[in-house]
């Protein structure tokens, strides 16, 4: 075989090789882009098999250097080990400034983008928002860097995979060091966490609020959910995230347990009421969404978001709001039936969609149930059970406890029990040298 023959031999395995390679590695997709198609084009990819956590870039008034934060993913959608950064894989030489981190939380994979860019001269980049998505639950949380001051600047709209896909590169143009326009390719997960998947809980639905429906603010928002078909759930999260620009954002997250969300009244712990400080269990003017799961006695899938909105004047408090009938239909009707299902009882609860709060009396305060004269000192315990209306006569001993009238409900109370919110997500701001 002649040198010439060999060499055209090798040139041609080469070719070969380097095409399957490039086949194997391709995006199934690619995202929009932000910014303008100006410079010189270039894109980076994580290897094979890895997916985008976040990125390190150099940043002084514009964006450059640019490298992955690249994760392997597990068969249930989680991060399989820790996210490393490939130095030696960049967008585009660093153009100097400082070196930014701008990283999604655990489990999360970048998802979209969106940004802003000069409006005068080469247009680069000069802010980034990531949108990481976290595949086991479907939570989304903006991550973004500071924006510029003094500076006109072009706003670009959200690049964002498809739904069955998140990024695992960058695409765009570059001007010498400068990012000036930049995308997202994109590979789908859903092969890999369908194999993690099988054997997890139904998911259960939210009947009310109504997707779509616009609600009073600063006043308590009935929610009723329906289990899915022979699910046994005994506990409920319920998860509210609330529309910030482009990005949710989480507002709380609450417990209730499922005869509560799944009778007539439903849950009413969030809303809040007027004239009270704004928290988190206030219901202020915006777009919001909320999906639930259960979470006993096992842990299932969440059920898919409900959107609605918040607006208008305060509107009815709990106790007007018992006077009225919840949203007819087979829907309420199941809702009623598995809540007496669940508990055994039936489903007429107090204004927050809990039992009647009772009192119960113990050993120790038995002698202040004997409605004698109270001696000159006594415990405000005990003054505070002589102070409620007794029957006229009592017996003693264990006949008094018994004879009592039951301590009055306690909305107050009945609130703190039913309004715990669990702790709280949110917007999370890139790290300090970010802002």
């Amino acid at each position: 075989m002649s040198r010439s023959t060999l060499a055209a031999l090798v040139f041609s395995l080469m070719a070969f090789f380097s095409t399957a390679a490039q086949a194997v590695s391709a995006p199934s997709s690619r995202t929009g882009v932000i910014g303008m198609a100006e410079g010189n084009p270039a894109a980076i990819a994580c290897p094979s098999n890895k997916f985008l956590a976040g990125f390190a870039l150099s940043y002084k008034t514009s964006m450059s250097g640019l490298t992955p934060y690249c994760v392997d993913m597990a068969v249930d959608g989680a991060w399989s080990g820790g996210a490393q950064v490939f130095l030696d894989i960049m967008m585009s030489n660093a153009g100097g400034g400082s070196r930014l981190d701008i990283f999604c939380p655990r489990d999360s994979y970048v998802f979209a983008v969106k940004g802003l860019s000069h409006v005068y001269g080469i247009h680069a980049i000069v802010q980034l928002t990531l949108n990481c998505k976290n595949l086991k639950t479907g939570a989304q949380i903006g991550i973004a860097t500071s924006n510029p001051d003094g500076v006109s600047v072009t706003e670009w709209p959200v690049a964002q995979c498809p739904d069955i896909a998140v990024a695992d590169g960058v695409f765009g143009f570059i001007h010498d060091a400068e990012i000036i326009q930049f995308g997202l390719s994109c590979h789908s997960w859903k092969p890999a966490v369908a194999l993690g998947r099988t054997n997890i809980a139904p998911k259960p639905s939210i009947v009310e609020p109504r997707e779509g429906a616009t609600y009073p603010p600063q006043t308590p928002l009935r929610v009723r959910i329906v289990p899915a078909k022979d699910a046994k759930d005994t506990t409920y999260r319920i998860e509210i995230q609330v529309q910030a620009n482009f990005d949710w954002r989480d507002v709380t997250t609450v417990a209730t347990p499922a005869g509560v969300a799944q009778s007539a009244q439903g849950y009413r712990g969030w809303g809040g009421k007027p004239g009270v400080p704004v928290t988190a269990m206030t219901a202020i003017a915006g777009t919001y969404r909320m999906r639930a799961r259960g979470t006993a006695p096992q842990m299932g899938q969440p059920g898919e978001w409900v959107q609605f909105k918040i607006d208008g004047q305060p509107g009815p408090q709990v106790d007007v709001m018992d006077q009225a009938k919840p949203a007819p239909g087979k829907a309420g009707d199941a809702a009623q039936s598995a809540a007496s299902r669940m508990t055994g009882q039936s489903s007429t609860l107090n204004a927050l969609g809990t039992a009647p709060a009772v009192a119960v009396p113990n050993k120790a305060d038995a002698a202040s149930l004997n409605p004698q004269p109270l001696p000159p000192k006594t415990s405000p315990g005990a003054m505070t059970l002589n102070s409620q209306s007794l029957a006229p006569r009592t017996l003693s001993g264990a006949g008094a406890l018994n004879s009592q009238a039951l301590a009055p409900k306690t909305p107050a109370s009945a609130a703190m029990l039913n309004a715990q919110p669990l702790p709280q997500g949110g917007l999370q701001q890139a790290p300090s040298s970010l802002r």
